[in-house]
């Protein structure tokens, strides 16, 4: 700022802002948490085309697993007659699927059709009629194998992985309290077995305060949205969450019940709460309160031989929307908080 002042482009700078901020600089950038690790789990699958082609969804893929597993009985068969072995069919193979005797192995193969188009000779076809006990021995499909695949043991890790998350299902439950759910959400049994993780709810949060869990309520509460006050807050006149929602994991609601229904709670920690613990006037909880009685009042008082307003939860008009917290102007943790109780889960 000294440097634009010291050369005498504040003007055009201003200018420059000015025309930018309606397109480019008016954009709302979304922020969503373990957006990070999206992105190294990306990398990290685009790495590893570097140690072996197609490494990701060829071995470690648990939906190519399951995949595979299907693709073994499938009625659609690879054919090859008068084979000139010249072997780009299995090269060029992007699942390398093709063995060395131009045999394949049905479950690995996706259905690309490369080995058709490849072919110089046009000898490889994909029927559903099996082939005849007098073709060629190349074009039988090799399937059997001994002991299990990398694939097939992935696979099955992550069964017994899914198997552990509902085994301890009434222990994740449990955890859910720790966590504020979106307006009338489902009971917490069944808003895990209803919602799909779509987050459709989270794109359409005009505050952007609606964030995917991680391990907060165990496996089977990942990806699932929940309130974050300190990043948004529930609007008060919003209910596009329970309208876009495809399952009704959050049902829809009238604006006039939904301004009713209960988030949670919010408390104010007097220790570190700018009127209680300084003797500041501070009042901006109670400003932004939506409730048209005001959830958070004001009661007069003395501290520190300062008069200043003190301000007070009234849980019988609480909503725990948020925005107190959000709007708090202490850091970094909050004076004020909202805790998942006395929530309406309907």
């Amino acid at each position: 700022m000294i440097l634009i002042k010291y050369l005498h482009l504040y003007g055009p700078v201003q200018d420059l802002y000015r025309a930018l901020k309606p397109t480019i600089l008016g954009i709302n950038v979304y922020y969503f948490s373990h957006s990070g690790i999206i992105f190294l789990v990306f990398v990290f699958v685009c790495l590893l085309t570097l140690v072996k082609r197609r490494l990701w969804c060829r071995s470690l893929c648990p939906l190519g697993a399951l995949y595979a597993v299907a693709a073994r009985s499938a009625f659609l068969r690879r054919r090859v007659a008068k084979c000139v072995q010249c072997g780009k069919c299995k090269s060029d193979c992007r699942m390398g699927a093709i063995k060395d005797d131009m045999s394949y192995a049905k479950g690995e193969c996706i259905l690309c059709m490369d080995c058709i188009y490849d072919c110089p000779g046009r000898a490889t076809s994909f029927r559903f009629i099996p082939p005849k006990q007098s073709d060629p021995p190349v074009t039988k499909a090799k399937d059997e194998r001994s002991g299990i695949s990398r694939r097939e043991f992935i696979f099955l890790a992550m069964s017994s992985i899914l198997l552990m998350g509902f085994r301890f299902k009434k222990n994740e439950a449990k955890a859910a309290g720790s966590i504020i759910r979106p307006p009338a959400a489902l009971k917490e049994e069944d808003f895990l077995n209803r919602c799909i993780r779509c987050g459709n709810c989270m794109k359409v949060c005009i505050t952007n305060g609606l964030q995917p869990v991680l391990f907060q309520t165990g496996l089977e509460g990942i990806w699932t949205p929940q309130l974050v006050p300190e990043i948004g807050y529930c609007e008060y006149q919003c209910t596009l969450c329970g309208n876009t929602c495809p399952t009704g994991a959050i049902p829809p609601l009238p604006i006039d019940k939904k301004r009713l229904v209960r988030l949670g709670l919010a408390e104010i920690d007097r220790s570190i709460c700018i009127p209680w613990a300084e003797g500041k006037q501070c009042i901006v909880c109670q400003e932004h309160c939506p409730v048209a009685q005001k959830a958070i009042k004001l009661e007069s008082g003395t501290i520190g031989g300062s008069s200043v307003l003190k301000p007070y939860i009234d849980e019988n008009l609480c909503i725990g929307c948020g925005i107190c917290q959000n709007k708090c102007p202490v850091r970094p943790v909050r004076a004020v908080r909202v805790y998942p109780r006395n929530s309406d889960r309907t």
